[in-house]
């Protein structure tokens, strides 16, 4: 599986497992959309546990952090599908969300 890197910053936290990003994609071409963190799932916004994930998240990476995007396709409702590693961190939000309960391994 072929796999692509792009610096990207958080716009908003959507739910415990999709962030709005702003992705560079060079040559000064930006996007805007929605990122699913890929190989991870969190509760429903409608839930208890959804609402602590989207906080948890929100505190983890709040607007305006920059990191790297890796991404490898996008999901069948047309979001990129990867993973945010944030500067000055060595784990990705999927590590992070499943290390501290707030998601699960799919």
């Amino acid at each position: 599986m072929t796999q692509f890197t792009y610096p990207a910053t958080v716009i908003r936290i959507i739910d415990g497992d999709t962030i709005e990003m702003d992705i560079d994609l060079g040559f000064r071409v930006r996007m805007k959309t929605s990122v699913r963190v890929s190989g991870i799932n969190a509760p429903e916004m409608p839930t208890a546990e959804g609402q602590a994930a989207r906080l948890f998240l929100a505190q983890y990476i709040p607007v305006n952090t920059r990191g790297v995007l890796t991404s490898h396709s996008l999901d069948k409702y047309g979001r990129v599908l990867g993973d945010f590693l944030p500067d000055g961190s060595q784990h990705t939000i999927g590590d992070v969300m499943v290390s501290s309960g707030h998601a699960v391994r799919m």
